[in-house]
């Protein structure tokens, strides 16, 4: 097999040693491209691969080994056949270019794909493999064409179950051996006692009622952003920007909102106290940009869209609390910019049956008293259900095949979970239970990067093998 390896960069946690294996099994390593290569592998190794640096991929700059030049522009077809691609990508290209107006990114985008489908079609690659939904911006454009030319795609997506991790060919779809493990086990009844060592402790924290289970992540996000930290995060970002070659543009973008209003002084000026005694839905604001989001949501990267949709379809008497992320205001400092452009939380705080409440309220007190938890794919409407909550969820999370979990795209299929929950739908312990049965049957322990790492008991052998066992059992598929 012809295989394309994008983004993968781990070599400390054997993604290398991952692809050795795979190509000592036959199959040829053809493109590779990531982030600090040169770290990661010793291209000596790979003589007859093409690598491609993430940021020279990322700003439309070609591989050095490939001669580009005979690439046509995109046709007027393959743009309009890419249309839900380039609906995403114009939102994704902001994490990376804000300071771009719409047409030079819409440009931009259009370099992506003449470089991408002339790649594929030179190459002509069976599979393309990515440790991560593609969420670079440049890779969800090979991925999208990818999937056009009817070529195997192989994602990996970390849960928010320990180290355990699905494998998808679309993230629109799903992990299909999870959802064929769900039809497979329709009726059968799970217990505690079948769940495999690792899910048993994660259901028993999960349980404890004295324990507050923050993930693991959003402790170790708020300590790297401690004061202490963040001047060396700001001197990569500009070591950064210097290798994409856009250093001015960031530079001017960010000092036109020096000294400008900021998010926290407007998300103040719009809370509400919380009260409990209210019927209300509980739904907490993704950090922005990322993944989960972009492209992990779809059309609802717009939070602000799932918001107005819930409200237009509330039963009477019932609030939606919102409450933003904890670090949302660390990573890029607490001036608006695109994903809370001023006004944002006005625009919130304006619907009438919406309320903002207090960073510091506390989440699980709020999934406690919560008639049903919203999201547009993090972890609460999955941790709301574990606790008997029914979730609401408009993007695409790994749980979103759990029966405690309302899939809505509309007003209309919103109004129709919401009457359900309405009418008496709850979640009981069995069905998260059953849920956890079938779920672990269907994924393997891995791990792609230190945060998983830490949640894993696994050596870094077992972990390569499991890594190869997967993407070995998808290419033969």
């Amino acid at each position: 097999m012809r295989l394309f390896f994008i983004e993968w960069c781990g070599k400390n946690f054997g993604l290398t040693d991952a692809v050795k294996e795979l190509r000592s099994r036959g199959n040829e390593v053809v493109y590779w491209s990531g982030y600090d290569l040169d770290a990661h592998v010793d291209k000596k190794d790979f003589s007859e691969t093409i690598f491609h640096d993430y940021f020279d991929a990322r700003a439309g700059r070609p591989s050095p080994q490939v001669d580009d030049s005979s690439f046509p522009p995109p046709s007027e077809a393959l743009i309009n056949k890419m249309f839900a691609t380039e609906t995403l990508l114009l939102v994704m290209m902001e994490k990376a270019y804000e300071w771009m107006g719409v047409n030079q990114k819409k440009h931009l985008y259009f370099q992506y794909l003449r470089y991408w489908d002339g790649i594929i079609k030179k190459y002509k690659p069976d599979a393309l493999i990515g440790p991560n939904a593609p969420h670079t911006v440049y890779d969800l454009v090979l991925f999208d064409l990818a999937k056009l030319y009817g070529i195997k795609t192989i994602i990996f997506e970390q849960t928010s179950i320990n180290d355990r991790s699905i494998v998808m060919n679309d993230f629109r779809f799903g992990c299909e051996a999870l959802r064929s493990q769900l039809s497979k086990d329709h009726g059968v009844t799970y217990s505690v006692n079948d769940f495999e060592p690792d899910i048993k402790r994660y259901w028993d924290k999960q349980m404890n009622p004295d324990i507050k289970p923050t993930p693991l992540i959003v402790k170790q996000t708020l300590a790297r952003y401690s004061p202490g930290k963040i001047l060396k995060i700001k001197v990569k970002a500009v070591a950064n920007s210097f290798r994409d070659g856009h250093f001015i543009e960031r530079l001017s973008h960010r000092l036109l909102r020096v000294g400008k209003s900021t998010m926290p002084k407007e998300y103040a000026k719009c809370v509400s106290q919380v009260d409990f005694s209210k019927k209300y839905v509980y739904a907490p604001l993704h950090y922005q940009p990322e993944c989960t989001t972009s492209p992990l949501g779809g059309i609802f990267v717009d939070q602000l869209l799932m918001i107005e949709t819930l409200s237009h379809t509330f039963p009477e008497g019932w609030l939606l609390y919102v409450k933003e992320h904890p670090f949302q205001w660390k990573p890029r400092g607490s001036s608006y910019f695109s994903f809370r452009y001023e006004g944002f939380y006005k625009a919130i705080a304006r619907l009438p049956n919406v309320r903002l409440v207090p960073v510091e309220t506390d989440t699980f007190k709020l999934l406690e008293h919560a008639t049903a938890v919203a999201s547009v794919g993090g972890t609460a409407p999955w941790e709301g259900a574990l606790r008997g909550k029914p979730g609401i969820v408009f993007g695409y999370p790994w749980y979103r095949g759990c029966d405690g979990i309302f899939v809505v795209r509309s007003a209309a299929q919103c109004s129709e979970a919401l009457d359900k929950i309405k009418n008496g739908f709850t979640v009981d312990r069995q069905t998260m239970i059953n849920f956890l049965g079938s779920f672990q049957k269907a994924v393997l322990n891995c791990f792609r990067d230190s945060y998983n790492q830490k949640l894993s008991s696994l050596t870094i052998q077992q972990n390569i093998q499991n890594i190869v066992q997967l993407i070995s059992r998808e290419i033969t598929v």
